[in-house]
């Protein structure tokens, strides 16, 4: 929603300085108003054509720089606080760890998802697998849950409040 936002923002600044140049001209006479009329008359589709093309240069320019600025920027969470200075590992880190994780697991055939809700007593993390028809999914669920609660908190310090696992679709392995 904040891009359409800011799509509508860019486009009222447009208005604004293409306005401002105009009156700029006109106060200034540098360019006098029956000359800019006749022009007007005879090129109405050029200056069309030149506005449409101005504004979706408008926006490209907007989108890249979009992108540049968000480029650097990875969501990190906070692991512990030590005498020297805060600990923080980014979120793809700790979804690489959770892959690496549940890759050690038997009976697990695909990971469909892995999402991440940062709460006040620790990392709630949620699992969207595909397992092995054999698997016996209780005893499954229960190894995943234990298995990625116990190695965050050793391996990175990252308290899990809880694991949720969704298991999409049981297929023969």
């Amino acid at each position: 929603m904040a891009t359409y936002y800011q799509i509508l923002w860019l486009l009222v600044l447009i208005a604004a300085l293409g306005l401002s140049a105009s009156a700029f001209v006109l106060w200034t006479r540098i360019l006098p108003l029956d000359t800019l009329l006749v022009w007007l008359e005879n090129n109405h589709q050029e200056l069309w054509v030149g506005a449409v093309g101005l504004f979706f240069l408008a926006i490209g320019i907007h989108l890249i720089a979009s992108v540049l600025k968000s480029w650097d920027k990875q969501e990190v969470t906070p692991v512990m606080e030590t005498a020297y200075g805060p600990i923080e590992v980014t979120l793809d880190t700790i979804r690489a760890q959770t892959r690496d994780m549940l890759a050690n697991i038997d009976g697990i055939r695909k990971i469909e998802r892995i999402a991440f809700k940062l709460g006040t007593e620790g990392m709630e993390i949620s699992l969207q697998l595909v397992v092995e028809a054999n698997s016996k999914v209780p005893a499954l669920t229960e190894e995943i849950q234990t298995t990625i609660s116990d190695k965050m908190r050793e391996k990175i310090g990252l308290e899990v409040s809880r694991v949720k696992v969704m298991i999409e679709d049981i297929r023969p392995g």
